[in-house]
């Protein structure tokens, strides 16, 4: 009696189990006595029986093994790797993703320790997978001396001595590459086979015909090979149709089974079509097109097939990805969604999905060789942002040549589909990318500010971008330009990854854009693109198209686009059922109470359109002493303050990056602004940049590349915004006091913890940081009430309390440095900002935001300036933030909604 052995590692909601069934299927009619077995860890034995499913009624014997923690296709890799010591007996593994069309009574004939066939049923050298020679040389091995590169999906295995002596060295192979970061069994066996010196036995293709790499493997097969784990092929085949069955409630019949067995190729073919026909084009090795398919088969393939959706995400917002996918859903039911995850590693991401359908990917897996890996050292972990940016065309291409998908749409995760978008894959047929304007107003007296983001941020908005085959080189030219820059403003006109697709139409071919103006609706396009509510409730842009998918980045208010009312109460109730987290951060932002920021920015800007562009600036002639620098802390200045002198008549503006100031870390940066060395791109030093921008000269004026959000804007008097989260601040104003008086921005520290995570992420920055190390240490336990906090956030908590008192002391000491608080703008008091526009001879009577309000409320013609009524609980960690922050001697904060700490009302800035 024969026997077969499967593995399975298997979580309910998971389509493996199915699989598996439908293999093990083929197997029992072609072999009805042999014995059949099943290697499994406790969870999926347990799993199973619970579910009570049709699998167990096939398996003749479970072996069951325990296995260390880790991610399901690491556990199924780790048995695998095991499997010779765990089995008695001569045995044939077989993957599940296989169907057995004829007997395989010669394979238990063979004498070989081990046999196999050859990978994607072709030769060495030209079956070796490029992310597999990664393995090999990442683990240190040489490529195969003997000729062969083996597929691990179907093995013969003897029970004798060289078996298991080949089985030990797999197995420490193995372990020793899993911890290098690469779990794959088959690099590993391979080595493993050579090494050990056993002979092996090259199978003939037939016994493991890999259909999606070698389509004409396939014909007259006894066992085809599928690739679920990559199950991105065109076309329909056997598999997929017998998946379909069981994920209907339809089972495995008889008449299905033999049908498939009686078939000569893996797709089904209808007998009006001639199977000679498709067998000989199968022969000649020529590509299985849509086109030739349905030609040759009579099956007519729906848009989807060899499509997908995907969207890259750090880990914290999975939440946003998911509320994307059951848009997705709402039209594509089985249309796959592919995920990048890019501040993780597999081994540390353990979530699990219901949706068979939705894999995961992370930046070990697709930036592993050339310019994805280039991009990987540059941004990952000093500007992840830039990376994420620059990951798209790398994960477009990933998914394009390393996994067989014909068609990629990609969608930032803040996105949402309303309506039936198959159109765009159909688009996919025709044109090699896909790339939808922003459709900012093209009239500049409508609206100057917009109109000139058409040429500071781009035409295309990149938050969507769509590509097939056809269109890698793009991509790959995308990715090219992001790792040359991908910045706001290290040169005009550029902005992050977006502005270089003003070029893709001109370069290359087949560069489509979409004048579906339903397509990326945003708050960008509002005027351009106008929404009109039809008599049944609908909405249809410029009365034509209908909303297919809203681009709702930042923080689109109702006020503001109040016909799409519906349509954000639909994607906020989305996201809510995977995170109230989430879902409260979206209120805040787009609450009608909190919409004052964007209103008071929109005033701000209409007033400086209707009167700083118009009139010019004149600005008084104040020595180099008399200049002021604003050190920002959020966007505030470089939003507000900034747009004043980007938009005058006479303003010096330019930037020069610093690339290398930011990429040496905290220290590097503290170093050079003591040491008063030159910086990088500039040649310069910070004070003779300084001095340059005081002047009005236009070639040294710098941009500081830490956190890619604010720039230091060179004007003939100069506002400088440094970007949140500057971590040797205090020491900079300190240094820029010396010649000029610095208004210090400053904000409360929950907030500004919450903004170095979503920037930092897990806080490893704190290990940069002595005094936050230092003052941790001495005080190990936090105070009662803020025991929740995660270690980073405390610690960038007590970080900022170190840089107030830094300033404090400074300006105690009679360095020219004075604050404002953030929670003074927030609050809408006008006092604070109005003593710096005087001081500025800017006679501004508007109010300004910030990104972050708390309790805003929109004065359009009041003076009023108290802050707006507290309807709110307080927040129970506040007196813990107040009793910390006085600990530290700071002492000009008083208690505010939501544990805020706003400034007394009565302080002046002197």
């Amino acid at each position: 009696m024969h026997t077969f052995l499967y593995i399975l590692v298997w979580r309910p909601g998971e389509s493996y189990a199915d699989i598996t069934q439908l293999s093990m299927s083929f197997l029992r009619e072609i072999h009805p006595e042999a014995q059949m077995l099943l290697l499994t860890d406790p969870e999926t034995a347990s799993a199973l029986q619970d579910a009570e499913h049709p699998l167990l009624s096939l398996t003749d014997r479970l072996i069951v093994s325990d296995v260390p923690h880790m991610e399901s296709s690491i556990r199924s890799w780790y048995l695998k790797s095991r499997m010779r010591r765990l089995v008695q007996g001569d045995f044939v593994f077989l993957d599940a993703d296989t169907i057995i069309r004829q007997p395989l009574n010669e394979l238990f004939q063979l004498d070989a320790p081990i046999a196999m066939a050859e990978n994607h049923s072709l030769r060495f050298p030209e079956n070796f997978p490029k992310m597999e020679k990664v393995v090999y040389e990442r683990n240190g091995w040489s490529l195969p001396a003997n000729g062969h590169y083996l597929n691990s999906g179907v093995i013969y295995w003897k029970d004798n001595e060289d078996a298991h002596r080949l089985s030990n060295i797999w197995e420490q192979l193995w372990d020793t590459s899993l911890s290098n970061g690469y779990g794959y069994d088959q690099t590993a066996l391979n080595v493993a086979i050579e090494q050990s010196g056993v002979s092996f036995q090259v199978l003939d293709d037939r016994y493991n015909a890999q259909i999606r790499p070698n389509h004409e493997a396939g014909v007259d097969a006894s066992v085809w090979h599928f690739y679920e784990t990559d199950r991105r092929w065109f076309p329909e085949d056997w598999f997929s149709l017998g998946k379909s069955r069981i994920s209907h409630g339809q089972g495995i019949d008889t008449q299905f089974l033999r049908q498939v067995i009686a078939s000569r190729t893996p797709y089904p073919i209808e007998e009006s079509r001639s199977v000679s026909a498709m067998i000989a084009y199968l022969d000649s090795g020529k590509p299985l097109d849509t086109e030739n398919y349905e030609r040759l088969s009579g099956n007519q393939q729906l848009s989807i097939e060899n499509a997908t959706v995907c969207t890259i995400i750090t880990a914290n917002y999975l939440p946003y990805a998911m509320a994307l996918l059951e848009s997705v859903r709402s039209f594509e039911k089985d249309v796959h969604f592919n995920i990048l995850i890019s501040d993780m590693d597999g081994q540390s991401f353990n979530q699990q999905l219901s949706d068979r359908h939705t894999f995961f990917h992370f930046a070990d897996e697709v930036c592993k060789t050339g310019i994805s890996e280039q991009i990987r050292n540059k941004y990952q972990s000093s500007d992840h942002d830039a990376f994420r940016w620059s990951s798209k065309p790398l994960f477009i291409n990933h998914l394009i040549q390393e996994h067989g998908y014909e068609r990629v749409l990609y969608f930032d995760c803040d996105i949402y589909i309303f309506d039936a978008f198959r159109f765009l894959f159909d688009a996919l047929k025709t044109h090699a990318v896909l790339l939808t304007p922003h459709w900012r107003t093209k009239e500049p007296d409508a609206d100057p500010e917009e109109y000139r983001f058409l040429f500071n941020h781009g035409l295309y908005n990149a938050g969507f971008v769509g590509a097939n085959r056809l269109g890698t080189e793009a991509m790959d030219w995308w990715a090219r330009c992001c790792l040359h820059s991908c910045a706001r403003g290290s040169f005009e006109g550029e902005y992050v990854d977006q502005s270089i697709l003003n070029l893709m139409p001109v370069y290359f071919e087949g560069v489509h854009v979409l004048r579906h103006k339903g397509c990326n609706v945003a708050i960008w396009n509002r005027h351009e693109c106008k929404r009109v509510m039809q008599d049944d409730g609908s909405v249809l842009i410029d009365n034509v198209y209908p909303v297919v998918f809203i681009h709702f980045s930042a923080g689109i208010p109702r006020s503001w686009d109040p016909v799409l009312g519906t349509h954000m109460d639909r994607y906020l109730s989305t996201l809510k059922k995977f995170s109230e987290e989430m879902w409260m951060r979206e209120i805040n932002k787009r609450n009608p109470a909190r919409d004052t920021y964007l209103e008071q920015k929109s005033n701000l800007y209409l007033y400086i359109k209707k009167y700083f562009v118009k009139t010019r600036l004149s600005f008084l002639p104040y020595s180099s002493h008399g200049n002021i620098a604003i050190l920002g802390q959020s966007g505030t200045s470089q939003q507000c303050l900034g747009l004043w002198l980007r938009q005058s008549p006479g303003t010096v503006l330019s930037s020069i990056p610093v690339s290398d100031w930011a990429g040496e870390g905290i220290d590097g940066l503290d170093e050079k602004i003591y040491s008063k060395k030159r910086l990088g791109g500039s040649g310069q030093t910070i004070d003779q940049l300084l001095y340059a921008a005081m002047e009005g000269k236009k070639g040294d004026p710098v941009h500081v590349n830490w956190a890619k959000w604010s720039s230091i804007i060179s004007v003939k008097r100069m506002v400088m915004n440094f970007p949140e989260g500057m971590l040797c601040w205090p020491e900079l104003a300190e240094t820029l006091a010396a010649n000029f008086r610095v208004i210090a921005l400053v904000s409360h520290p929950l907030p500004f913890a919450r903004r170095m995570l979503a920037i930092y992420g897990d806080g490893r920055s704190l290990y940069c940081m002595e005094e936050t190390r230092t003052w941790m240490q001495k005080n190990p336990v936090r105070p009662i009430g803020l025991e929740e906090l995660s270690v980073a956030e405390y610690g960038w908590i007590i970080k900022w309390c170190l840089d107030m008192k830094a300033l404090e002391d400074s300006a105690a000491r009679g360095k020219r440095i004075h604050f404002v608080r953030e929670e003074d703008l927030m609050n809408n008091t006008r006092k604070a900002v109005q003593n710096i526009l005087d001081d500025l001879r800017w006679h501004w009577t508007g109010d300004i935001g910030t990104h972050f309000p708390v309790h805003c409320r929109f004065m359009e013609n009041s003076t009023d300036l108290e802050p707006a009524d507290d309807t709110s609980a307080k927040h129970p960690g506040s007196d813990a933030y107040d009793d910390l922050i006085l600990s530290f001697g700071i002492k000009t904060y008083k208690t505010g909604p939501f544990g805020m700490i706003a400034v007394n009302q009565t302080e002046k800035i002197q």
